[in-house]
């Protein structure tokens, strides 16, 4: 589709040439790198991106979406999510949506199902190796490229959870495809994203839902309370999807179970000219490749020298300077990760760019900061865990602080259960602490007691510091920057006075905390001093 008035020119240097789709989250357009291979750069609404809830979640998820490696993934290749509007950036993936290719072909035959199961049950796999729940597991984010399926748009959902438009009763996530646990507001783990999966199977196995058509509040009535409808699903897929559909997540099998079970339902595996595919389909496929009118030239290299020039002696003078170059650079951004992996699929007319429906690549969330092989907090005595640098001031280092510091809250007291995953975040209102495994796992403090031995960990371990003395920002801020933490600290070296200075990931709010009660139960209670980086 080309570009629209209201559609941007450029996005931090990536220059746009068509829009490919969109959604509740965004529009999605069409740019190349300098080496001229097509990405899809995706820019986020204006509504969510001025929420800042919204986009510290976002951020976070960018993070661990960076990290997420598989070859039926589509990982993020590159992002600002601090720019007035937050964007990222995925390679192009040729090729339909599953939604799509049932749509327009009908039913997949049982060994493309197969297929499909075991590359998007091997991709969740990795999803949920990074710490991320996708939430939004569905045919539309199910990419059919050449050499497999392609897995997308893991966890945008997860930070639009977290905003004011669901705060205020938005639904996030699309409910033909929810699990039970999701409708109903439990706790949402990989489990979810199986159910989802089990759903997205049936739906390219028979064309339609296992819990039947009709308005969403039906939807999601029957995915709670009844069972599902099964009739017309191939005979060697029923099992394995019927138990993907199982009500309580600890019935279902696990990712690496589905791939198991589903390879050993097909002979060899995707190759590279999309012969796993069915030949309705795989005949459509360089269609999906953007036409090279929408492409930029391609840069002419400078002609190779025929023999080395002679040695004319030194220079006689100095050289004049040219000055600086002058004029943009010529295509894609200045300084793009190198992170290159498949993205999104639209098929182009021969004239003109048609959308063909692209599904939406976001990140998701959940990071994991596993603890390092050098921790040097792991015994902590000689890190200063109760015990560590001083946080007298020194008046000579500036700080983005610049000294003026904004409290916003003092000694507020907080608890962490002896039991699951708690966690708590610092934000302008005090500690909030989740006991929900998945919400921990992004918050600014960790707790596991069930590990053994059970420890704490901090979202960022280089963004907190042991610290002795009594609160100040400027002296707990330095702290961070000269003495940051490595690793977690074990249950057993925690005594209460423990204190730990902690600046969130934007450097927008600090926190100080001090452990005030360890009783033999397990459980951790602290207390919380805050504040806020003035505005710049």
């Amino acid at each position: 589709m080309p570009l629209s008035t209201d559609d941007p020119r450029t996005v931090a240097g990536y220059a746009l040439r068509a829009r490919l789709g969109g959604g509740g989250m965004g529009r999605v357009y069409l740019s190349f790198t300098p080496g001229r291979r097509a990405v899809a750069v995706k820019v986020v609404r204006g509504e969510l991106a001025d929420d800042p809830e919204f986009r510290r979640r976002f951020r976070r998820e960018v993070d661990v979406a960076q990290r997420v490696q598989g070859f039926y993934t589509a990982p993020v290749l590159d992002a600002d999510p601090d720019a007035p509007q937050p964007w990222l950036a995925t390679a192009y993936v040729a090729g339909p949506t599953l939604q799509e290719a049932v749509a327009e072909h009908g039913p997949l035959p049982p060994p493309t199902v197969a297929h499909i199961l075991a590359g998007c049950a091997e991709a969740l796999a990795s999803v949920h190796a990074a710490g991320l729940v996708h939430r939004d597991f569905k045919p539309g984010n199910v990419l059919l490229a050449d050499d497999g399926p392609k897995v997308i748009d893991f966890g945008i959902a997860r930070a639009a959870d977290a905003s004011t438009l669901t705060r205020s009763g938005a639904v996030v996530g699309t409910p033909a495809f929810m699990a039970p646990e999701q409708i109903t507001g439990g706790t949402i783990g990989p489990a979810a994203d199986v159910f989802a999966l089990g759903l997205t199977a049936f739906h390219a196995a028979t064309g339609h839902s296992a819990f039947g058509e009709g308005n969403a509040q039906a939807l999601m009535y029957r995915i709670v309370n009844t069972e599902p409808d099964l009739d017309g699903c191939p005979a060697e897929l029923r099992p394995l999807i019927g138990r993907c559909l199982v009500k309580e997540p600890a019935g279902r099998p696990s990712p690496a179970e589905i791939t198991e079970a589903a390879g050993a339902l097909v002979t060899g595996g995707p190759s590279d000219d999309g012969r796993w595919l069915p030949p309705a389909i795989a005949t459509t496929m360089a269609g999906y490749h953007p036409p090279d009118e929408l492409r930029p030239p391609p840069t002419t290299p400078a002609p190779a020298p025929t023999a080395p020039p002679a040695y004319a002696g030194p220079p006689t003078g100095p050289t004049a300077y040219a000055g600086p170059p002058t004029g943009p650079a010529p295509y894609g951004p200045t300084a793009a990760f190198d992170r290159s992996s498949p993205r999104g699929g639209v098929r182009w007319p021969p004239v003109a760019a048609a959308v063909a429906g692209v599904a939406v690549l976001a990140v998701a969330a959940f990071v994991v900061h596993s603890a390092t092989s050098g921790d040097k907090s792991g015994g902590s005595a000689d890190e200063g865990v109760g015990g560590g640098p001083s946080t007298t001031a020194s008046s000579a280092s500036p700080t983005k602080f610049g000294g003026g510091f904004t409290q916003e809250y003092s000694d507020v007291s907080f608890s962490l259960p002896s039991s699951g995953t708690p966690g708590a975040s610092f934000g302008t209102h005090g500690p909030e602490v989740t006991t929900d495994g998945s919400e921990s796992l992004v918050s600014d403090l960790q707790y596991l007691p069930e590990a053994d031995p059970g420890f704490i960990r901090f979202y960022d371990s280089d963004q907190a510091a042991p610290v002795d003395g009594e609160p100040d920002g400027k002296a707990c801020y330095e702290a961070v920057k000269r003495h940051p933490i490595s690793g977690h600290v074990n249950y057993g070296d925690l005594k209460v006075g423990t204190r730990f200075c902690v600046l969130n990931p934007t450097e927008a709010q600090l926190a100080y905390i001090c452990l005030t009660e360890k009783p033999s139960s397990g459980a951790l209670t602290w207390k919380a001093t805050g504040w806020q980086a003035p505005d710049e």
